[in-house]
């Protein structure tokens, strides 16, 4: 799997990293959702964000990036917990 460039600047935090726009940083009303119908609405809630959908089993990484979002799915492709936020 090939990971964006992190991008977070000087942010350290979720609000920081939407740039003055009125983007959402995260989901949890997502949580149950089928991940590639979740993956649509967080693509078309923030522009900024790569969304990466994580399979059972799989970890990220652990840095802080502004424009990365996961998204956790359980073996039947719905998302579960952590809920999907930047970061």
């Amino acid at each position: 799997m090939v990971y964006p460039p992190c991008s977070s600047g000087l942010c350290t935090d979720r609000q920081c990293c939407t740039n003055g726009h009125d983007y959402k940083v995260q989901w949890p009303e997502l949580l149950g959702m089928n991940g590639e119908a979740a993956e649509r609405i967080v693509k078309s809630d923030n522009p900024l964000v790569t969304v990466i959908l994580m399979l059972p089993g799989r970890v990220g990484t652990a840095d802080f990036c502004c424009n990365r979002v996961w998204i956790f799915i359980d073996q039947n492709g719905n998302v579960t917990t952590p809920f999907p936020m930047v970061g």
